[in-house]
């Protein structure tokens, strides 16, 4: 599978459906980065930074991560590994200034969603086991303190969780 995927072009997508690859790439750094990549290379560039809504349309499996290092501030950190600023930048485009590069590059919230569950699990070859919630997976789940299919999309980057499970156990539980 191809990691970061930052840029694609029609030749590429089309060459990555007929060969069945993945995209791996971090959608929070479009946050921090489209503005700079505008200044730098143009508004052009923006546009097609990390481009999420060309893979997903090209039929292919797209996961969202990070890879930043633990212990440090999970939102304000250049790596961020809040799933919940990858989820926001994924559906709404809008970056830290509050500009809209690639509006046709926007995702579903059920898209976007896909890219931090099912899709990782397909790309790790664990779509047997996790992923989604179904009788004979792990039970890995976390209960949120708003509903992300319906907040406002500002709020997306806001969510919290309240309660984890991991196998069926709770890990974590908001006091």
């Amino acid at each position: 599978h191809l990691i970061h995927a930052y840029f694609s072009t029609p030749d590429i997508l089309e060459r990555g459906k007929r060969l069945g690859v993945c995209v791996d790439t971090q959608s929070y750094l479009y946050l921090k980065d489209a503005d700079f990549i505008a200044k730098v290379y143009g508004g052009d560039w923006a546009e097609r930074f990390i481009p999420l809504g060309d893979w997903v349309r090209a039929g292919i499996p797209v996961a969202t991560n990070s890879d930043h290092m633990e212990g440090l501030d999970p939102d304000h950190a250049i790596n961020s590994f809040n799933p919940f600023l990858m989820l926001y930048a994924a559906v709404t485009r809008r970056d830290e200034f509050g500009n809209v590069y690639g509006e046709d590059q926007k995702l579903t919230r059920m898209e976007a969603l896909r890219t931090v569950t099912l899709n990782p699990a397909f790309l790790s070859f664990d779509e047997k086991i996790k992923g989604s919630l179904e009788p004979g997976k792990l039970a890995d789940l976390v209960v949120l303190d708003r509903d992300y299919l319906e907040c406002p999309d500002s709020e997306i980057r806001k969510i919290k969780p309240v309660l984890t499970m991991v196998g069926g156990k709770v890990v974590f539980r908001r006091k």
